[in-house]
């Protein structure tokens, strides 16, 4: 399963995140690319500025801590990379099930 820029702007994110583990194969991995929040100011600018993100892109949160909400949904993070983009880090990994 494979997802791209999905977490930030969906309703409920761990909820979508657990019906990933449920319907994911024991042996299924999951792959994703999300844009996260930063650490410190720059976190904090961002937690500023998602309420107008929000409205100029489709519900699109710039503060999300996607990484967090992957495992708290069940998922184990098997591998994760973290790429600087101008505003905010940019997480690339993959997630199997907890075993």
């Amino acid at each position: 399963m494979v997802a791209t820029l999905v977490f930030c702007s969906v309703r409920d994110p761990i909820r979508a995140l657990s019906e990933v583990r449920r319907v994911l194969r024991p042996t299924g991995t999951f792959r994703f690319i999300e844009h996260v929040r930063a650490d410190g100011f720059a976190g904090q600018l961002q937690d500023m500025l998602t309420p107008i993100q929000r409205r100029l892109a489709a519900g699109c949160h710039l503060n999300r801590r996607t990484a967090a909400y992957i495992e708290t949904a069940g998922l184990a993070i098997i591998e994760l990379e973290q790429r600087r983009l101008p505003l905010t880090p940019l997480i690339i990994g993959v997630a199997g099930l907890r075993m």
